[in-house]
This record gives structure tokens, sequence and C-alpha cells, in this order.
């Protein structure tokens, strides 16, 4: 196989799928096609193992680089492997096909959230035209952070939204919080934001973004019997946040009422009314324990009582 390095290339795929992964044997196919990059025709896990290898050792060639970038655009499914192989050319040639493509693959195999979300923030930055871009930007995003989104975000989802109502409020607040820095942009989005609110009230939905934007929308000329009815619901939603994870249910019992009021903890947080200071808040473990002041936990109170409740009082 001396004289034929393509031969050679064949021999020693078929060997890798015989269970052959000796060291030489990769050193030499990916000598050959460090040496004919067009050899490398698919992205199989005999490429990608070899591809590894080679860039493991920091033997690679712009030519090489470019024909892995070129394939990867082709690939129909996502890979862990090819993924990190690509993440290692970018940051090597700062390639913008290359960061289309890893963007591509990323959403091609679902893949989203905070570790994800500095592909999709180059990606926007650089304006990339990618199918479903903004929504996995969004889908990525710290629900926590009050930083200004990119003013593309903005702009693209003032046209059009199929985000869940958790991301579409998390967006709607940012608008309202920057509203100054895009003036034009906030009166685009102003009516919808109203209808959203006014929308998600009714679902009786809360969370602290929600909360945010009904104190902006919701007003007196709004409430009828219907929307009063559901603020009334909400009005006294405290969120109650853990630190503990094998805390299952938070107990919160009024001396001043029977009974008392539980609620699931999902993601370390629940939403449970709280009417008054003179109550007691208990955390139950998944064997029905209750604790009290063994764990920590964080209360906030979502919606201004003072300001809604007289809503309430004058449409009645």
């Amino acid at each position: 196989y001396e004289g034929n390095s393509l031969k050679k290339y064949l021999m020693i795929e078929e060997q890798f799928h015989k269970g052959a992964n000796s060291p030489l044997l990769y050193l030499e196919a990916y000598g050959v096609i460090a040496m004919n990059p067009v050899y490398l025709t698919k992205l199989e896990d005999f490429e990608l193992q070899l591809l590894q290898f080679g860039f493991k050792y920091k033997m690679y060639n712009q030519d090489l680089i470019g024909q892995l970038i070129y394939l990867s655009g082709k690939q129909k499914s996502f890979s862990e492997k090819l993924l990190h192989l690509l993440e290692f050319c970018y940051q090597e040639t700062g390639n913008k096909e290359c960061l289309q493509n890893i963007c591509t693959l990323l959403i091609k195999g679902n893949q989203y959230g905070k570790k994800y979300l500095h592909w999709f923030e180059l990606a926007v930055q650089n304006e990339l035209r990618i199918t479903r871009l903004f929504e996995y930007y969004m889908l990525s995003v710290d629900l926590n952070s009050k930083e200004m989104l990119p003013k593309m975000v903005y702009m693209y989802f003032s046209y059009q939204s199929s985000m869940d109502y958790i991301r579409t409020g998390y967006l709607y607040a940012n608008v309202c919080r920057y509203q100054e820095q895009i003036p034009e942009l906030y009166k685009v989005y102003e009516k919808q934001m109203e209808h959203f609110a006014e929308q998600q009230l009714l679902a009786r939905h809360i969370n602290m973004d929600l909360a945010f934007l009904y104190q902006t929308f919701i007003s007196r000329e709004m409430l009828n019997e219907e929307l009063s009815e559901a603020l009334g619901d909400i009005l006294f939603l405290h969120q109650i946040e853990v630190e503990n994870e094998q805390i299952r249910k938070v107990v919160v019992v009024h001396e001043q009422l029977n009974g008392e009021e539980e609620c699931r903890v999902v993601g370390k947080k629940a939403m449970i009314p709280i009417y008054s200071g003179d109550h007691k808040i208990f955390l139950e473990d998944a064997y029905g324990n209750r604790y009290v002041d063994t764990y920590s936990y964080s209360v906030r109170k979502l919606l201004l009582t003072g300001k809604l409740g007289k809503l309430i009082e004058t449409s009645i």
C-alpha cells in the first residue's frame, strides 16, 4: 500500500470497523488526509475519531480544517464529537462558515441552554442567516439576566414569535426595561405586550417577568369582572426559592385561617399565597418531613398589592 495512499487509508478504515484502534494506525491514516484532505469525504465514526486524534496532537493544517468545515455543513444529525471539532476549528480560525455550521448542528440536534448561548450570541452578532437562530438564542438565554438583548433579537420577534409564555414574558419585560434605548421598537411592541399581559393574567400565569408586565400594563380601564377575579387569585402570591434540592413542597400556615396552603417545588421555586405577616413557612421533603429553620430559603412578593388591590376595589 506504500504507493497508494488512498488504498492505505481505506485499509485502515476497514481495520477500524473490525475493532482495531492502534495509535500507529491512526497516525498513518491521519497523515494521509493531512496531505490529501480531499480523501476526507464523510464524517462518520472513523473520520471523527481520526480527526480527534490529530487535533489532540495539533497535527492539522488550514486545508484539512476547511474540508472538515465544508463536510460539517452537509451533516443531517447532531454529533457531540463533531461539535467539539468545529468549536476547536472556530477558535483557531474565526471562520464564519464554521460558526454557522456550529449553530446549525446545535439546532438540528435540538441543543440549547446556557452552555451554548455563546455560539448563538456570536451568530446573532455576526448577523448570520440561520433558520430558528433567534428562537434558540432565547431558549439559551439566562432568564435571571437583566441585561439588554441584542437589537436584532428585538427586531426579529417584533414580527413573529412562537415562544412559550415564559420566554415571551422575559422578552417583553426586557423590552419594557430598555424602552428608552429602543423607543421606536417599544412602540411596535406596545399593543402586543398589553394584549399578552391581559391573556396571561386570564390564564393566571405568574412569575417575576409577568408580574412586572401586569404592573406595567394592567389599568383600571382594562379591568372587567373576569380580569378582576383573575387578578384577585394571584395578587398575594409569593415566590419562595429553596437552596436544598431535597425539598419537594412549601407549606404556609396562617394563624388566623383554618388549614394550610401547600405548593410543589419546581426548579427550586414555589409560588404560594401569603396573606399577612402572621404566618409560618415549612419546607417538606419527599418523605413528608417538615423543616422550619433547618434549610435556607428566600421569599419574594410578586405583585404590589397596594396598587393592584386598589384597581380591584375600584372595578367592583
